[in-house]
């Protein structure tokens, strides 16, 4: 098994800033072997993901360091099951970018997380 940690442990829901490697460098040496992205409409859009992917994976893999997911929230805002088309064409939109974004990084992954109701 590997340790991996998403930002929202380290920043809560409202992610402050960019994803970078700072990140990964202050969590490599707590043991952290994987880090794992989040898409957003903010600091780490896809085109922002997609234009960082060059220097953050670089300097994840200098740490030894895996991005072995990408997770969004974005679907609490643009439900697939929506009545609003436009909403749910947002919602696909979402699945586009956050697919596209796992595989500039490698990823295997792109997931919604679950919150208690």
């Amino acid at each position: 098994m590997k340790l991996g940690v998403n930002p929202w442990t380290v920043y809560g829901w409202d992610l402050p800033e960019a994803i970078t490697g700072d990140l990964a460098h202050h969590l490599a040496p707590l043991g952290c072997q994987g880090l794992e992205l989040v898409l957003d409409e903010a600091h780490n859009s896809r085109d922002l993901l997609l234009a960082r992917q060059p220097e953050l994976s670089a300097q994840t893999q200098d740490l030894g360091m895996e991005i072995p997911s990408v997770a969004s929230a974005l679907f609490w805002r643009h439900n697939l099951a929506s009545q609003n088309e436009a909403v749910r064409a947002r919602g696909l939109d979402t699945i586009r970018a956050g697919c596209q974004v796992a595989h500039a990084y490698g990823a295997r992954v792109f997931l919604e997380p679950v919150q208690d109701l």
